[in-house]
């Protein structure tokens, strides 16, 4: 079961489960996850971590297709973005689509602002419902889904819990 080799929780510091959330808006762990990560054996890490990874990975390989999975990891190195070899590449993906999104249209210069073509200069190609939309877009689409999905996870579980 020990899928995920490291024990650092998925936590990016901005946590919305102290404003009274039940799913973190970041890291979109529950609330009772984070309160008790620090418990948890690896087996249960690992399982948070799974879950993570395949709700990013079925909202992800319905929009984007991955071409070239050398491309991805050049593309993350030059943006110096962390990857473990150990996660999917749409894990990469949706970290790739954070940061170019957060970033200055500037920085892109050799491509039009928000366009996608630096995501196929990476191996990524999107798929024909999202070939038009920007990074940022695509970003903010991705990341509220994986949100909604989270939460309606956590509310069939606490159901299922109280049965």
């Amino acid at each position: 079961m020990q899928e995920v080799p490291y024990q650092k929780p998925p936590c990016i510091g901005i946590c919305s489960t102290t404003f009274g959330d039940s799913v973190c808006r970041g890291c979109k762990r529950y609330s009772h996850e984070i309160v008790n990560w620090n418990q948890y054996d690896l087996d249960e890490k690992s399982l948070i971590w799974k879950r993570l990874e395949n709700n990013r990975i079925s909202l992800l390989r319905n929009m984007v297709v991955i071409q070239s999975r050398l491309k991805l990891e050049r593309t993350l190195k030059q943006y110096k973005i962390v990857f473990h070899p150990q996660q999917h590449p749409y894990w990469w993906v949706f970290d790739l689509l954070k940061r170019l999104a957060k970033e200055p249209a500037q920085k892109h210069s050799a491509h039009p602002p928000g366009s996608t073509d630096i995501l196929a200069s990476a191996g990524l190609n999107m798929t024909p419902d999202y070939k038009h939309w920007s990074i940022q877009a695509l970003y903010n689409h991705v990341n509220q889904q994986l949100y909604t999905l989270a939460e309606a996870q956590h509310q069939h579980q606490s159901q299922f819990i109280r049965q």
